[in-house]
């Protein structure tokens, strides 16, 4: 771990290889994380600097093989669309937590729609961000996104 000290900080993106990701278990923890990664000593770890500036839309996923199925559930996507319809802001707990849970509608360029939940200090950004800008159209990104439908019980909704 001393070896890579220099390039991993707080904040700044890193590539890592050869590593393994474990539960993190115990009475006693140093963060509320559920998992911990573990190096090797072939381990890897360099500074991420060669994100691209421009993102080809060729890297987004198409709503319609999205909602179609087509796509492996266990990978995650990109997707871009125009807001639409913004829901409102809910208070859900979940895993134990209160988080939380903001429904948006987003519309590509084919004018198909795809419901997308945002959690936590990003779907306040996103809802913060659409009050002030209401006037205009407003596009999001999302990276990283897990295609799967969220379902909760009625009971357990409380809204904010």
């Amino acid at each position: 771990m001393k070896k890579h000290l220099t390039v991993l900080k707080e904040g700044e993106a890193v590539s890592i290889n050869t590593f393994q990701l474990k539960d993190y278990l115990g009475e006693f923890r140093t963060n509320p994380y559920p998992y911990k990664i573990t190096f090797f000593r072939t381990t890897k770890v360099k500074a991420a600097d060669d994100f691209l500036e421009y993102y080809p839309e060729k890297y987004f996923s198409d709503f319609e093989n999205i909602l179609s199925g087509k796509l492996d559930k266990n990978v995650l996507v990109d997707v871009i669309g125009q807001i639409v319809n913004i829901g409102p802001m809910e208070q859900i707990k979940t895993k134990g937590k209160d988080n939380s849970k903001l429904d948006i509608i987003l519309r590509d360029t084919m004018n198909v729609h795809l419901t997308c939940t945002l959690w936590s200090d990003f779907a306040k950004k996103v809802m913060d961000y659409t009050k002030e800008n209401n006037t205009t159209i407003v596009i999001c990104v999302i990276k990283f996104a897990c295609i799967k439908e969220y379902k909760v019980k009625v009971e357990q909704r409380k809204k904010k």
